[in-house]
């Protein structure tokens, strides 16, 4: 068939160890959280972590973009006082946590 449009990728490796982590690296990943906007009972959870790295919040994985920037709305229906939790991981399997106290009023 005719040729497609070329297209472009990138590739990330970890230096060599077995199961492809990273041989030596100890330092746990960046995480800044920018301050956690609130609408009722939906919060807007942002920030930045190195690039590569996984971001859960509260156990769910997050979409992180390629400068390492993220964005999630959690919901929380539990009335009064509420943690979030947030984990960067890095390639090697080094994490950083936070948690932020929030405060959920239902209307």
């Amino acid at each position: 068939g005719p040729w497609s449009a070329p297209r472009g990728f990138r590739v990330a490796a970890a230096a060599g160890g077995a199961g492809g982590e990273a041989v030596g690296d100890a330092t746990p990943p960046r995480l800044e959280l920018a301050a956690i906007q609130t609408y009722g009972t939906i919060f807007i959870v942002g920030g930045r972590t190195d690039p590569g790295s996984q971001v859960a919040i509260n156990g769910e994985l997050v979409k992180v973009e390629a400068d390492g920037t993220f964005t999630k709305p959690v919901q929380l229906v539990k009335e009064g006082w509420s943690l979030i939790e947030i984990t960067a991981r890095d390639p090697a399997g080094n994490e950083t946590a936070l948690q932020r106290r929030v405060f959920v009023e239902n209307p």
